[in-house]
């Protein structure tokens, strides 16, 4: 079995994406995986890493490795039809159908060192708890974690 707190993960270069949350916008709550010495931030509404951005992240997990590097995000995202417009020159309304509204429906994605994927829709209730307890189950399936995480407030 491999020792998971040997394992090293690749460094998040947030400037390689047009649009991310900022990995360090923390809300108040960590993750932590004790024996893979991991550790998830919450973030709720986290600012963009470049600034504003046709991205919105509702809820996100900005994942950290033992050496306190960025390694992984897990978010909710939608995408702003308003900023996405001012920078295409395209009318709202040929993003949405005319269907009214500016945001996309939330997408489930992640963000590592390599890639950006979009997991699919996210349907469930946008209730803090219920989201978190996804985004933490999509960490430990991305990064082989084995060991349960522990939930507290950030000193």
């Amino acid at each position: 079995m491999e020792n998971h707190t040997l394992q090293k993960f690749d460094l998040v270069d947030t400037l390689r994406w047009p649009a991310m949350p900022d990995p360090h916008d923390r809300y108040g709550m960590v993750w932590i995986w004790p024996r893979s010495k991991v550790r998830a931030f919450e973030q709720i509404h986290p600012s963009n890493a470049h600034g504003d951005g046709f991205l919105q992240f509702p809820y996100a997990l900005a994942v950290f490795d033992r050496d306190d590097r960025h390694i992984l995000s897990v978010v909710i995202e939608q995408t702003d039809y308003r900023v996405l417009s001012q920078l295409t020159g395209e009318r709202i309304s040929e993003f949405t159908g005319g269907k009214g509204g500016y945001l996309s429906p939330a997408m489930v994605a992640r963000y590592d060192a390599h890639k950006h994927d979009e997991l699919g829709p996210y349907e469930g209730s946008m209730e803090i708890d219920t989201v978190m307890e996804i985004l933490v189950d999509i960490i430990a399936d991305t990064l082989d974690l084995w060991d349960e995480p522990i939930r507290r407030k950030i000193d």
